[in-house]
């Protein structure tokens, strides 16, 4: 998992700013729901260390989602005519 989020932070800091909402922003966030979800259906009783690991990751992830990944679009979160889609 961690791997994988390390994939995407790096395609979403290389992802061009262009001010609009793209298939590639929708991929992108969709991934990081993706490995939300892998993330929350691990069982991690009893392991400590794989606890820790997991919320390590799953900050990563919602930074991502939620910091990185927005900066990439319109800063009021609205869509315009030439976003290549038009809601999420």
């Amino acid at each position: 998992m961690s791997d994988e989020a390390r994939e995407i932070g790096e395609e979403v800091r290389n992802l061009k700013e262009n001010g609009h909402f793209t298939k590639m922003y929708r991929t992108l966030s969709e991934r990081c729901t993706k490995v939300l979800e892998k993330l929350d259906a691990m069982d991690v009783s009893g392991r400590s260390d794989l606890r820790e690991e997991r919320r390590r990751v799953i900050n990563e992830v919602k930074n991502i989602a939620e910091k990185e990944l927005p900066t990439k679009v319109h800063r009021d979160g609205q869509f315009c005519n030439n976003c290549e889609i038009q809601r999420l």
